[in-house]
């Protein structure tokens, strides 16, 4: 699918490279650094709720984590966008990467002085603020790094997402082992040095590009106003709201996403409930998510379902649905490891078909407020959906909380199958 505007792209940015993505120095520098970066992630990720959980006990004050983490990117996501669409791209990747390092060694020596929840959870969320600007930076930067060809950005952006996922499934195995050895501050640490060499590594894939894309710098004339600010901010949303295949899907997500956000932090307290429930299990469970994801990244790019979109699209949740309710049907313990490959086989199909499909779809002077845009409506409803569904496992079960992330996963599959431009989509 090649619009006119990724006609542009390819005629003012770098040109197509030839052979193998793998053979490609620009993508190759640029996957070295979202791999390492990613295991580090892990560290933070696996560590810091574990801290917590550990330090100052109940569900809550690992729910509060989560809630921390998905802030920033709910309020302030919209106007990340008009500053990726304003900026020199790789100057945000690379001034976000040097920011997150020094926030998380901050937040590794706040941990290691053991101060009060409040001050950890300040660290959370400002460190979830250069990531406002990080994800749309890299959406608008892959498509210039492959030329524009669709299929390239499709397997660039697999490959990528794919060792993200297989971090995923590794990251949480050696943060267990590696917290039983060192302090949550060492692994900080690791990660602060993982965002220090992403940051290089982010130098480095500018320095070798061919050419220096037109489109990593803003147009020469754009408004600075509030006004003009808000009528980007605007421009995002119009885009999402006019195109006939996101719309009725980002209709949906806020609610689907906030359930689908939520299962990490209800799992373990719903496999306590079960009579096979152990913290073993659980990690199985986790690694099995990311399992699924790689499996459904590698399906969609290496056949022809990215040229069926529609089928990702309306299966996506439907599939996710029906799993976690057969999880909520039995006892049997190998059954949450089985669901939860299934949750993640979809997310990982979804996101290549989402993502590959905004590459090829958007105007390249639109992506990084677009991209901002389906990032923050996405996220929007997640710290209420979290504070939701604990409220139900707590005033009633885990697992009815799981039951009514079932649901909703289904019934959000079932209304975007009556949509003929969501199931028809190329």
């Amino acid at each position: 699918m090649e619009t006119s505007a990724e006609k542009s792209d390819v005629r003012h940015d770098v040109k197509a490279p030839s052979g193998s993505v793998l053979r490609h120095v620009p993508f190759l520098l640029l996957w070295a650094a979202m791999a390492q970066s990613a295991l580090g992630d892990q560290f933070f990720k696996v560590g810091v709720p574990w801290h917590i959980t550990a330090g100052y006990g109940g569900l809550f004050s690992s729910a509060l984590v989560g809630i921390a983490t998905a802030l920033p990117l709910a309020i302030l996501g919209l106007l990340g966008g008009v500053m990726v669409d304003r900026s020199n791209r790789f100057t945000l990747l690379v001034a976000a990467d040097l920011l997150r390092a020094v926030l998380v060694g901050g937040l590794a020596a706040v941990i290691s002085s053991q101060t009060g929840l409040p001050a950890v959870l300040t660290g959370v969320l400002l460190l979830a603020v250069p990531g406002v600007v990080f994800m749309p930076a890299l959406q608008t930067v892959l498509p210039l790094i492959a030329g524009g060809d669709v299929k390239r950005v499709a397997r660039m952006d697999a490959i990528i997402i794919g060792s993200t996922n297989t971090m995923a499934v590794l990251g949480p195995s050696l943060t267990g082992l590696a917290l039983s050895v060192v302090s949550i501050g060492w692994l900080l640490t690791a990660d602060a040095v993982s965002f220090a060499v992403s940051a290089l590594l982010l130098i480095a894939v500018k320095r070798s590009l061919p050419t220096q894309p037109a489109s990593l710098m803003p147009p020469s004339k754009e408004p600075r106003s509030m006004h003009g600010v808000y009528n980007d901010v605007r421009a995002g949303l119009r885009f999402l709201s006019s195109n006939p295949v996101l719309r009725p899907q980002f209709l949906a997500y806020p609610v689907l996403d906030a359930a689908q956000y939520s299962i990490a932090f209800l799992l373990p307290g719903y496999l306590v409930t079960r009579s096979a429930g152990s913290s073993e299990l659980f990690g199985i469970a986790i690694a099995a998510i990311g399992v699924g994801r790689i499996a459904g990244l590698f399906l969609v790019s290496h056949t022809p379902l990215l040229r069926h979109r529609g089928i990702v699209f309306v299966g996506n949740y439907a599939v996710q649905g029906c799993a976690v309710l057969l999880m909520c049907a039995t006892n049997s313990a190998w059954i949450p490891p089985l669901a939860m490959f299934f949750v993640g086989l979809p997310a990982g199909m979804a996101t290549v078909a989402v993502t590959s499909y905004l590459q090829s779809a958007v105007p390249g002077e639109l992506r990084g407020r677009v991209f901002a845009a389906v990032m923050s409506v996405t996220t929007a409803a997640m710290p209420i959906g979290l504070l939701l569904l604990g409220w139900i496992a707590a005033s009633a079960t885990a697992t009815v909380a799981m039951v009514c992330i079932g649901v909703v996963f289904v019934a959000g599959g079932a209304f975007l199958a009556t949509r003929s431009t969501v199931r028809e989509a190329k």
